[in-house]
């Protein structure tokens, strides 16, 4: 027995047109339910924009301190502002410690000439959705330790949540 027969029918019951059709019928039913389903509960569209106000830290080379100035902005593809640099609040030089393996473990510490540790009051724009509060500017929902991509046209920081000031 042929598994395709000489009409186009599988062991000679559908034919395999027939079967495709089948297929589709069943994928385009099984899209309209997800579809609908997605409808009767459009809690993932329904979001509140909210003000952030936080403070972050960031290690940040010096020539982008340089460049750095409050108001610098990040926006979305859409153009919205999704963050903005309220206010520089510190520029601190950073000190990193070498442990010198010849001489027992003695630590020598230095100030590193190539980075500078910056804090910033930053607003951004974060969405209420379900009973969480989430960040455009990152994924994942907003809390002290987030760390964030911060991209304006000049420079690229990732900065890290250390303080909330308000929320919303």
């Amino acid at each position: 027995m042929k598994v395709i027969d000489e009409k186009g029918r599988i062991f000679g019951l559908i034919n395999i047109f027939d079967l495709f059709v089948l297929f589709v019928i069943a994928f385009i039913a099984l899209f309209a339910f997800k579809w609908i389903r997605l409808a009767d509960d459009p809690s993932w569209v329904k979001v509140e924009n909210v003000h952030i106000r936080c403070e972050a830290v960031a290690l940040v080379p010096v020539f982008v301190t340089d460049i750095m100035k409050e108001g610098d902005v990040m926006r979305g593809a859409d153009g919205t502002i999704i963050a903005r640099i309220e206010k520089i609040l510190k520029v601190e030089p950073v000190e990193m410690t070498l442990k010198d393996s010849a001489a027992a473990g003695e630590a020598k510490a230095f100030i590193d000439p190539t980075s500078k540790r910056v804090t910033v009051l930053i607003e951004m724009l974060a969405y209420k959705r379900l009973d969480s509060l989430r960040m455009y500017a990152g994924a994942g929902v907003f809390n002290i330790g987030l760390g964030f991509s911060f991209e304006t046209k000049n420079y690229n920081v990732t900065w890290t949540v250390i303080k909330v000031i308000n929320k919303g």
